[in-house]
């Protein structure tokens, strides 16, 4: 009986891993442009640890509300996660 749970654990586990579903990681960065007209924010990623620090990633955004909330220059906390293909972001707050 072990050894059929252990199997069916196993098999969860790479049901998981080959179905692309990744951790999500709280970031940190800056908004650089907020393009409301094609759906996307561009964020300067600050994230501790990283060397993104030079890089800007542009992301679609899920709640387009988003762009009411956010200006240019401001400090953010986000979680991105890859919806059909496209990096978006699914959450977003002010620092």
């Amino acid at each position: 009986m072990t050894l059929v749970r252990l199997m069916a654990v196993c098999a969860s586990l790479l049901a998981l891993l080959t179905s692309g579903v990744s951790a999500q990681q709280v970031r940190h960065g800056s908004i650089q442009k907020v393009d409301e007209l094609n759906g996307s924010i561009t964020i300067q990623d600050n994230t501790a640890g990283t060397n993104n620090a030079t890089n800007s990633n542009k992301f679609a955004v899920q709640d387009g509300l988003l762009f009411n909330a956010v200006r240019e220059g401001e400090k953010v906390a986000y979680t991105v996660q890859e919806i059909n293909g496209v990096k978006t972001i699914i959450k977003l707050e002010k620092e």
